[in-house]
């Protein structure tokens, strides 16, 4: 092919161009068609060259057209020329769908579907042919004739698909074309064939039974005919085979719709007793099934009438004792089929025998039942017998009748009066008597085969302990005789064997009382334990004796006169009954107190008439010990003790006053000395101890008492509330190191030489506060709550000269200002640090001690300094002594 295009030539100028020359530079695939030759061009004129382009082949192609003439500035005007040689045009065949399904169709109708042929080549496509291979259930509608289609234009082609039978059916649609790469195109076809709709006759049920019909009723039931196809029904016609009992009421025949259903309703009215059968037929045009049959079935029964039965017409109850009964029951059953009413049930006479349930009138219903319980219970011996009539609506058999029999055998029935026999007191060598009465209350024989007590030593039998029988309402005594060989509630049993077989054993409880007198025996000698150290106790015994063939009872057992805290019951202070030849030990304890002779009278009370009291002298000495218990007391603690006159401050601004106690003396002594700073410091203790000891020879328990400390930290803590003995190398008022350096400056004071002895066993005590202000508050002996500082009451350590052992004993914080639990844990960490687990006590262990004390019996004002629970003398004496002997014993 060729393509041309145009260059103009003009003369903008103001004279004539003349143009010499127009040519191409190769003029091979470029031609000039016209204008290409020498011309002159007026002003304002032009001309036009034509040149044209033929390639040759495929490709890219450029030329260059020059222009001569005489224009002074530009004598020469190329012009590029340029083309590209493209392929000559062509068809090209798209054709979609390239497969067509129809899917399902019924063998009546027809589907139709599309192919779309279309042109996308740039020439003119040409369709030679456009077929089917088969052309049987498959045809071309339109554009089966399409010659040519346009390039980038489209042809339908439309497709039928008629099926003649069921299944899948398939063809190829064919198209030829003139495009070079595919002159034939094939689309393949597909479709199934299905049948067309039919009516399907489903008649339910099958069968149908009318059961039993009374004569001359009727009964009715359905029959369904239901189209279960796809079109209608024709339902022709309804008939049955006999048509004698059986009838059609409803149900005429005609059309049913596809899912819809047609109601037959058939009757059944017997004229007689006996099965009678039929055939209901059903015709339609269901091809398959035309005809439908349901079989009739129904039995005519007579009508309905009651009729009894009862399972037994005799009941035999057999032997039965009389303390017994027996049960047996008759079943009345309505076998008709009407119901039947039971206008009476009863017994002839109803003496042995009884209705028990199932007596009243009642209707039952035809197949049911109802039970009559009868009972046996004689009362005499012998043969009995009675009738049960059942009276009712049965036409046939109004009345029924059970014969009732039954033997009764007699039963002996025991009694024994009264079940325990009380003979009293009696005295020793005398004797008194009693009857047991055995009464035979049932109805027959009873017989007595043994009477017999199980000791038969202080009880006998008399009379009436022989075996023997007993008839019906008889009785028989038997006589039982008591006599006491000792003192005391004595008893026995009498046992009572007999052949009643509920109780063939009785028993009856005889009990008595041997009444003895007491006399009582002791050696009335004074009990004299001479010249004792203190802190120890010797012991003494008194026998108390009875010698009597009575009960001694020993009410009491006390110590009275000048001294009787010096002495102690030991055992058998308790009293107690003493046996006729047995005795009572009591034990003496003589733990003097003061270093004086100690007098006292031991008294015991008992019942004896002639000696209720015995008295016994107890005399004893206290001895020196060889050592004192010193206390140190401060502040508060020693309230009320001494004469507050000559009391002195031990630090001028602190307001405290130091007393010390001084056993041996029995007596508080102020300490005033202003020139030293602390009590436990410098010279004051250590002065004291030497003091004491030089009277003394050695000491052997100090107990300090610390003053109370209100801001305490772990320096005030070692500088207050611990204490040393006899380190002189100390200087006044250092601050201990958190407190551990006590148990040091303790040892050091342990091992101090007195005269070249050492201190045996040493204790010290400290407190904090009162020992249980806590109790102060809840027996109501002070003020509010809010008033009492925290108290934390401790035992610090305890000490032996050959081993240091610290004992940490805490005891529970009473109600108060929560700002001093701090110093109070700082302190209770520091004990905890220097003392072993093992030898940290708790609150219960300081209770347990606290009580021993308050059972003692002494008075507040020996026991106790003050309401705070500060100890006093004796309770600080006696405390201190229990941690002597439990660290040394």
């Amino acid at each position: 092919m060729t393509a041309h295009d145009t260059v103009t030539v003009r003369n903008d100028g103001t004279a004539d161009l003349d143009v010499t020359s127009i040519a191409l530079a190769s003029g091979t695939t470029f031609t000039i068609l016209s204008g290409g030759s020498a011309t002159l061009v007026t002003p304002g004129d032009s001309v036009s060259v034509v040149v044209q382009f033929a390639a040759a082949s495929e490709g890219a192609f450029a030329d260059t057209l020059t222009i001569a003439s005489d224009d002074a500035d530009e004598p020469s005007v190329q012009v590029e020329v340029t083309g590209t040689g493209t392929p000559p045009p062509a068809p090209e065949i798209s054709v979609a769908p390239d497969s067509l399904g129809f899917g399902e169709v019924q063998q009546t109708l027809t589907a139709q579907d599309t192919v779309l042929v279309r042109n996308d080549g740039t020439a003119t496509l040409s369709l030679s042919s456009i077929a089917l291979a088969s052309g049987t259930v498959f045809s071309i509608l339109s554009g089966g004739d399409t010659a040519s289609i346009l390039a980038g234009d489209s042809a339908a082609v439309v497709l039928q698909f008629a099926p003649g039978a069921d299944g899948l059916v398939t063809d190829t649609l064919t198209i030829e074309s003139d495009d070079a790469d595919t002159p034939t195109t094939r689309v393949v076809l597909s479709g199934v064939g299905t049948p067309p709709p039919a009516p399907v006759i489903l008649v339910t049920p099958d069968s149908l039974g009318f059961g039993e019909v009374v004569e001359n009723t009727v009964a009715q039931d359905t029959v369904t005919v239901r189209n279960a196809g796809d079109a209608p029904l024709d339902v022709t016609a309804l008939s049955l085979a006999t048509g004698s009992v059986f009838s059609i009421l409803e149900g005429p025949a005609g059309s049913v719709a596809a899912g819809d259903s047609l109601s037959i309703v058939v009757q059944f009215a017997p004229l007689a007793a006996g099965v009678e059968t039929d055939t209901l037929t059903v015709e339609s045009d269901d091809a398959t099934q035309p005809s439908a049959r349901v079989v009739l079935a129904g039995t005519g029964v007579p009508p309905p009438a009651p009729e009894i039965s009862v399972s037994a017409d005799s009941l035999g109850f057999g032997g039965v004792r009389t303390d017994a009964v027996a049960q047996d029951s008759v079943r009345i059953l309505n076998e008709g089929t009407a119901d039947l009413s039971l206008s009476s049930i009863a017994l002839a006479s109803g003496t042995a025998f009884s209705i028990l349930a199932g007596g009243d009138t009642a209707v039952l219903v035809p197949g049911d039942s109802a039970f009559v319980v009868v009972q046996f219970a004689p009362s005499v011996a012998g043969a009995q017998a009675d009738t049960l009539s059942i009276a009712s609506d049965d036409a046939d058999e109004a009345l029924v009748r059970v014969e009732l029999t039954g033997t009764g055998i007699g039963v002996p029935l025991i009694t024994v009066t009264p079940d325990s026999l009380g003979l009293g007191a009696v005295a020793i060598g005398a004797m008194t008597q009693g009857t047991v009465t055995v009464r035979n209350e049932g109805t027959g024989d009873l017989s007595l085969t043994s009477l017999a007590l199980s000791d038969s030593t202080a009880f006998t039998i008399l009379s009436g302990g022989d075996p023997a029988t007993l008839a019906p309402g008889d009785s028989a005594s038997v006589v039982v005789q008591f006599a006491p060989l000792m003192e005391g509630a004595t008893s026995d049993t009498l046992t009572v064997l007999s052949d009643d077989e509920t109780t063939p054993s009785q028993t009856v409880v005889v009990t008595g009382t041997g009444v003895g007198e007491p006399e009582v025996d002791a050696d009335l000698t004074p009990l004299a334990f001479g010249t004792v150290t203190i802190g120890e106790m010797p012991q003494d015994t008194v026998v108390v004796r009875n010698l009597g063939n009575g009960s001694l009872a020993v009410s009491s057992v006390t110590i009275s006169g000048a001294a009787p805290d010096a002495y102690e019951v030991l055992a058998g202070g308790e009293g107690g009954v003493v046996a006729p030849g047995d005795s009572l030990t009591i034990v003496v304890g003589f733990g003097p107190i003061l270093e004086t002779e100690q007098l006292a009278t031991l008294t015991i009370a008992t019942d004896d008439a002639d000696e209720p009291t015995l008295e016994i002298p107890l005399s004893g000495t206290g001895d020196s010990p060889g050592y004192v218990f010193l206390y140190v007391m401060g502040d508060s603690q020693a309230a009320g003790k001494g004469d507050p006159t000559t009391s002195c401050d031990l630090r001028p601004n602190a307001g405290r006053r130091g007393w010390v106690y001084r056993r041996a003396f029995d007596e508080y002594v102020p300490v005033c000395d202003p020139a030293v700073d602390d009590l436990y410091n410098g010279s004051v203790l250590p002065s004291l101890v030497d003091e004491v000891y030089e009277q003394h020879n050695k000491i052997a328990l100090v107990i300090f008492y610390t003053i109370k400390g209100t801001n305490l930290t772990p320096e005030a803590a070692g500088d207050e509330l611990y204490w040393y003995i006899g380190d002189d190398s100390t200087a006044a008022g250092q601050a201990f190191d958190n407190g551990k350096i006590v148990l040091k400056k303790a040892k050091r004071a342990a091992q101090r030489d007195f005269a070249g002895q050492p201190v045996e066993p040493l204790a010290g005590i400290h407190s904090f506060g009162g020992l249980d202000a806590r109790k102060w508050y809840e027996q109501g002996l002070g003020g509010p709550e809010t008033s009492f500082r925290p108290r934390l009451s401790f035992f610090d350590f305890v000490i032996s000269a050959s081993n240091v052992q610290p004992l940490y004993f805490e005891i529970a914080r009473a109600p108060g200002k929560p700002q001093f639990d701090a110093p109070l844990d700082t302190f209770a960490a520091v004990m905890r640090d220097v003392v072993p687990a093992d030898r940290v006590l708790d609150y219960a262990d300081y209770v347990n001690a606290q009580e021993a004390i308050d059972q003692l019996g002494y008075g507040e004002a020996n026991w106790w300094a003050d309401k705070s629970g500060h100890l006093g003398s004796r309770g600080l004496d006696y405390l201190g002594t229990v941690i002597a002997q439990a660290i040394d014993p």
